[in-house]
């Protein structure tokens, strides 16, 4: 079958924004399961365009109201629905296996599609349906850490109560697996256990099984991706060396963040400022890989009606509803936003004060990617005194380009330090790095 795209109407849509078309037959897409509709977007590529946009960028702020108000001001969910959904009805504007892809300004054309760019990917229950035991142990994860609903505060989760959780901004977010500390960039991939309190044993527990969810179901949504980018995520990683984070399979993700925050009270009330710092307002991703894509899994537990938060990408000004088992795989430099679950309406008496929104965020930091970053290998997250300085290299970096693009990625080749007698050591003492 030919390719074909066609225009979306989108009236009331700010200037600047790229125009949206309706893809039939991309040929990045071919053989790819689950395939829902795909939406191109044509932007320009020249540094005059480029500035441009970043500068709509940065005025733009999450829409206000709700799924018929955005789509008055031309925001769109990745699925279109041209049929006046119910106000608190915004499932039908979403559906796993959409994509969203960025494209240069080009006449159309298969041969030049074969260039484009992906900038939003959803993904659902049904990229994990050839094994249901992932979405289980997923789900059982979420659930160990949330806690049975009769001891939840609107402040405090079982995950929380451990004490052992450190705290990202001092807010509800928490750094999994790999830790980042981003001031002296050390990148120590067990530092987020190295803990010594009583409840040690459970928090280590939630965190492993949270984590070995989540890596399954990253696998299933790299099946998702066009051949090209997997190949470039998978070179990218074997280049740098970076420490990965659950399964060996996974390319492109170094740390796991997850988002903890309670539902809002009113179905006005988004909450996610005073919960979780900066990352429940507008905000960039800047400590982000450039040359990687963040995926990012909800799973809240809220009540039936009540209305599920969505996640904007605001320069392109697209949403996703952010139901159970959704994944958005994007790019974390592009500025975003999220709202929180509401009941659905301003009655005390329909809030449920159980409710939760839970979101586990897989992204690839930067400090991975290049020399400036030190990782530390030693099982318990620590070093002996260095005996000489890190030396930086010389040597030109080797870099990867990023398909669809003309610039090379930062693709550094990384940088491990540890003295080997030290090794042999510590080796010999406990059998086993």
């Amino acid at each position: 079958m030919s390719y074909s795209e066609q225009q979306v109407s989108l009236p009331g849509r700010c200037k600047g924004m790229p125009a949206v078309y309706l893809v039939e037959n991309h040929p990045l897409l071919d053989g790819v399961d689950h395939v829902g509709k795909v939406y191109v977007g044509h932007m320009g590529t020249d540094k005059i365009s480029v500035k441009d946009s970043f500068v709509l960028e940065k005025k733009l702020v999450c829409p206000k109201g709700g799924v018929l108000e955005w789509k008055a001001q031309g925001v769109t969910a990745p699925l279109v629905s041209h049929e006046s959904p119910p106000p608190h009805d915004a499932s039908r504007f979403i559906a796993a296996g959409t994509w969203r892809l960025l494209i240069s300004e080009r006449s159309q054309g298969v041969s030049r599609a074969k260039d484009d760019v992906p900038a939003i990917m959803v993904t659902g229950r049904e990229h994990h349906q050839s094994n249901a035991q992932v979405v289980k142990n997923f789900n059982a994860a979420t659930q160990a850490m949330l806690g049975p609903r009769k001891t939840r505060t609107a402040s405090s989760t079982a995950f929380e109560r451990t004490r052992c959780a450190r705290k990202i901004q001092k807010k509800r977010c928490y750094s999994i697996g790999t830790a980042i500390q981003l001031s002296r960039r050390v990148v120590a991939p067990s530092a987020s256990l190295a803990q010594k309190r009583k409840s040690v044993r459970i928090y280590q527990t939630m965190v492993k099984d949270l984590v070995d969810a989540t890596s399954d179901m990253l696998l299933n949504v790299q099946a998702a991706l066009p051949d090209n980018c997997l190949q470039a995520f998978a070179a990218n990683s074997e280049l740098t060396g970076q420490p990965g984070v659950g399964k060996k399979q996974v390319h492109g993700t170094s740390s796991i963040q997850v988002n903890i925050s309670a539902a809002g009270l009113s179905a006005s009330d988004n909450r996610l400022g005073s919960q979780l710092g900066d990352f429940g307002c507008e905000n960039y991703d800047g400590r982000d890989s450039p040359d990687h894509l963040t995926t990012m899994f909800a799973n809240p537990d809220i009540p039936k009606d009540y209305n599920s938060g969505v996640f904007h990408v605001l320069q392109l000004g697209a949403f996703v509803v952010l139901n159970k088992y959704i994944g958005v795989t994007f790019s974390g430099q592009r500025r975003h936003v999220g709202t929180a679950p509401t009941p659905p309406s301003d009655d005390s008496s329909a809030i449920d004060e159980s409710a939760y929104r839970f979101n586990v965020v897989c992204w690839d930091p930067s400090v991975t990617k290049t020399r400036q970053g030190i990782e530390s290998i030693y099982p318990d997250g620590l070093l002996p005194p260095m005996s000489k300085p890190l030396e930086r290299s010389s040597s030109p970096p080797v870099m990867l380009g990023m398909p669809g693009t003309n610039s090379a990625s930062n693709a550094f080749l990384a940088t491990h330090y540890m003295p080997t007698e030290y090794i042999q050591n510590e080796s010999n003492r406990s059998g086993k790095l």
